[in-house]
């Protein structure tokens, strides 16, 4: 009962100007950046159009986004002379992968592939084992960026929202200059 009354006076209050100004404008950015951003990183691609690449393991970091997930950076040491940090995707992350990560001994040769619009590792051989599978990262993905697409659409809902306060407040003014 306590929970109606206070969603009640939540949305008694009448969204001013410049919260309807900051919903449409924060609303366009995150939507966009939800809906088209996340779609061209990882993108759906073929085992055929992703870049192949073998490198010298260095080490890795884990980049925590809250307590049960966290990216996994590998540093490597490729062809030419520079270090190239690739990323194992939060979505599929393991314990047994991070475990593995973790033992591996500097030096020891990857085989990887990457996407091309990001630096995902959609796929991850050491000494002929897979500890990565291509379909399976590929399906973890794709489940990830349902979820973003469905954040990005909500994003926009707010931006309408923004919108059409700020259409209602200018009608209303006009009214009131007549």
């Amino acid at each position: 009962m306590k929970k109606n009354k206070i969603l009640k006076k939540l949305f008694r209050k009448k969204m001013t100007l410049e919260q309807a100004i900051l919903f449409l404008v924060v609303g366009l950015i995150l939507g966009t950046v939800f809906t088209f951003g996340q779609q061209y990183w990882d993108a759906p691609i073929d085992r055929e159009d992703a870049i192949s690449v073998e490198a010298e393991y260095i080490s890795y970091s884990r980049k925590f986004l809250h307590p049960e997930s966290h990216d996994v950076g590998i540093e490597c040491k490729t062809e030419n002379p520079y270090y190239v940090k690739y990323y194992i995707d939060a979505s599929c992350v393991t314990y047994d992968i991070l475990d593995y990560v973790h033992n591996l001994e500097r030096g020891t040769n990857l085989l990887m592939l990457i996407h091309p619009n990001s630096d995902t590792i959609l796929s991850l051989t050491v000494n002929g084992e897979e500890i990565l599978n291509f379909d399976e990262v590929r399906n973890n993905l794709d489940s990830t960026n349902i979820g973003f697409l469905c954040l990005g659409i909500l994003m926009y809902t707010l931006a309408v929202c923004g919108a059409v306060r700020i259409i209602v407040i200018a009608v209303r003014k006009l009214k009131e200059s007549k």
